[in-house]
């Protein structure tokens, strides 16, 4: 095998590699909460969070649909999305989104999996993760 090719093979090795430790910190979302209220809070938790720096989210937060019916699946869905891609930023924002429970029909915070994700961020780079993880 040639140098190239052990370097493609190495690099491509290491992607799937990182893309399979992900699997195992994303979290199977719970069904996302719609109407008005829910709305407010899933999109006015998201709108401070760093994952909106990101250039798909911009174009996001452009959009009509982010405010019609199907708005918190459709933004909810764009960071998990990005979460998928290793985006630390994404991932801070799943685990603020578990913690707070704004975003989902159940409502309730899930401590548990927000500080996996927390884990996974801080381990990406994410200094405001690295704030929010527990011992």
């Amino acid at each position: 095998m040639g140098r190239k090719w052990m370097y493609f093979f190495n690099a491509t090795w290491l992607a799937v590699a990182a893309s399979a430790a992900l699997g195992q910190v994303l979290p199977q979302l719970p069904p996302i909460a719609e109407g008005q209220e829910a709305r407010e809070n899933c999109l006015g938790l998201l709108g401070f969070l760093p994952v909106m720096n990101h250039p798909k989210m911009q174009v996001l937060s452009r959009s009509d649909d982010l405010y019609g019916p199907r708005g918190n699946a459709l933004a909810v869905n764009a960071v998990v999305a990005l979460a998928q891609q290793g985006e630390a930023d994404a991932l801070f924002t799943l685990g603020m989104l578990f913690e707070s429970g704004n975003c989902f029909v159940v409502g309730n915070p899930d401590l548990m999996t927000a500080q996996a994700l927390y884990r996974e961020a801080a381990a990406r780079g994410s200094p405001k993760a690295k704030a929010r993880v527990r011992p």
